[in-house]
């Protein structure tokens, strides 16, 4: 389960909600695993879930029609039941039999009641085999920011946790990286690996970047003959390239034609979610901030 904060959004929770949702709705595609996971969920949710059925419509498939209304509750007792109802889920969804992974990506941007939320989740000693990751910027995230308490809060408390640094890779890891990539053995590869980590100072972003930049340039295709990937070095040591991995991006979209550039401006101005519904409206040929159409 994927939780993505964005800096855009007003509050955090609805990303939540979000992915919590999509999880119950991508549990309808294996009915072993939904009947399972829908007898612990009844079980730990109770009449409860009806306070998450209004921010994730696809738990109905797991607990079907609560018709039970919760009485008549202040905001603030309503807060703590929704947060012990999303944390009774997430207990409800973890089992040896099924274990999770719930990725908190870009906490950065997270709000304190998302922060809270998390922290509640992840220190709470009745969930089993459910695995929590948090990914952050650091150069965001300065002494003054709330989610370094959150995370010293649940040091505190003694849970286990483990803090990985990314940085730039050696050589040896940029032609591993290049390797497995292309489905080649190290000795193969280790070439064009020495170009690609002079150019990206072992970025591993940058380094997917460009390995994708060259297969769009053709300086790295494969060969159906040689039954494997071929590339120009020459070509390759003499392309001058931007200085990142975001303004190497950027230079490939101009690259696209003129429809696939519409695409993407009409998905920039809806912000990184851009569903199945919003394309096909676009491909009926409506304007974007037209005449209503």
């Amino acid at each position: 389960i994927q939780i993505k904060f964005d800096k855009e959004d007003n509050q955090s929770m609805p990303s939540v909600f979000r992915a919590l949702d999509q999880y119950c709705q991508d549990l309808q595609g294996d009915l072993d695993l939904l009947t399972e996971v829908a007898v612990a969920v009844k079980s730990a949710l109770g009449n409860s879930g009806h306070i998450l059925l209004s921010q994730m419509p696809n738990l109905s498939t797991l607990v079907g029609d609560v018709s039970t209304p919760l009485p008549s509750i202040a905001n603030k007792e309503k807060y703590h039941l929704l947060l012990n109802s999303l944390r009774a889920f997430v207990r409800a969804i973890s089992a040896p039999s099924h274990p999770t992974v719930i990725l908190f990506d870009d906490l950065q941007w997270a709000d304190n009641e998302a922060l809270d939320f998390i922290t509640k989740v992840v220190m709470d000693a009745e969930t089993r085999s459910c695995l929590f990751v948090g990914c952050y910027r650091d150069n965001e995230v300065l002494t003054d920011h709330p989610l370094l308490e959150y995370l010293g809060g649940v040091a505190f408390a003694g849970v286990p946790m483990w803090q990985i640094f990314q940085k730039s890779i050696g050589k040896d890891a940029t032609n591993e990286l290049v390797s497995d990539t292309l489905h080649l053995s190290p000795r193969i590869t280790a070439p064009l690996a020495r170009e690609i980590q002079k150019k990206t100072g072992g970025n591993p972003h940058f380094v997917k970047q460009l390995l994708q930049s060259l297969s769009d340039e053709q300086l790295l295709q494969y060969s159906p003959n040689a039954r494997r990937w071929q590339w120009d070095i020459a070509a390759i040591r003499s392309k001058t390239i931007p200085e990142n991995a975001v303004a190497l991006l950027l230079e490939r979209m101009t690259h696209y034609g003129p429809d696939v550039q519409r695409v993407l401006q009409v998905a920039a101005l809806m912000g990184r979610r851009f569903d199945a519904l919003a394309m096909k409206m676009f491909q009926a040929g409506g304007d974007v901030g037209g005449d209503g159409s």
